[in-house]
């Protein structure tokens, strides 16, 4: 009989210890399941807003400037093409490595270099800052030959402002120069690296219709900062045209 007693006691003791453990076991894979609900499916469509914007970026594109022109039609102020390159510094790993990279495909002066790195000091690691402008045809296509080498960096063709009529017109149309903090009132596209804005004249007066609107062009990116591919372009609006009532002839 205290044999019997002693193996009923021993039973009953694994019993509870079988209970306690199956317990803890369904426990912890009752949390492992709630967590990955939860993951899954609660928080599922957070994290994938948070993959796409590691692979997916926005550039804005800035637009052409309207044309000035006289009251006969002649253009008093248009556009031509520049080609530049431009990077993000936060697609960037290291600045300085880059800048030695593109030093060695086109010239980088050291107070060129010290300019992109304030810049991309001061300004948000998103927004774009320009390495140079006014590269040469064959400077800009050896950027893009040697792209892959070069994440976090891309060529871009810009506008920038010619007057054809030089001098007689030159204190009526004014010019257009670099934003300054005073110039800020909201327009994105004033944080655009280079965007130049009226300064004087009739390109001051009549700035934000020649402005135009931003653009926007949606690209997938590698880990390392390529574009794979673009997913999605919305082209900018052209500035709007400002006649004037000046004659050319007259006035020169």
């Amino acid at each position: 009989m205290p044999f019997d007693r002693e193996e009923s006691d021993d039973r009953a003791a694994f019993s509870r210890r079988a209970v306690l453990i199956g317990a803890g076991q369904t426990a912890f894979f009752g949390l492992i399941a709630a967590r990955l609900y939860q993951l899954q499916v609660i928080d599922g469509q957070q994290y994938s807003l948070i993959a796409d914007e590691n692979r997916i970026n926005v550039r804005l594109i800035a637009p052409m400037r309207g044309e000035i022109r006289d009251r006969f039609g002649r253009v008093v102020a248009t556009n031509e093409p520049e080609l530049k390159v431009l990077l993000v510094p936060e697609q960037v790993e290291d600045l300085n490595v880059t800048l030695d990279r593109v030093g060695r495909i086109i010239t980088l002066g050291p107070d060129v270099r010290r300019e992109v790195l304030e810049r991309a000091k001061k300004q948000r690691p998103f927004l774009p800052v320009t390495i140079a402008d006014k590269l040469t045809w064959e400077e800009f296509a050896a950027l893009n030959v040697h792209a892959l080498h070069l994440p976090g960096t891309y060529t871009e063709v810009g506008w920038q402002r010619r007057y054809p009529l030089g001098a007689s017109f030159a204190h009526v149309s004014g010019y257009v120069g670099a934003v300054s903090r005073d110039d800020f009132d909201g327009d994105g596209l004033l944080r655009l690296p280079r965007f130049a804005i009226g300064k004087t004249g009739v390109e001051k007066a009549a700035d934000k219709a020649l402005r135009g609107q931003a653009g926007s062009v949606t690209v997938e990116i590698e880990a390392s900062g390529r574009v794979v591919r673009e997913l999605e372009r919305r082209p900018p609006r052209v500035g709007k045209q400002v006649v004037l009532t000046v004659d050319h002839e007259v006035q020169q």
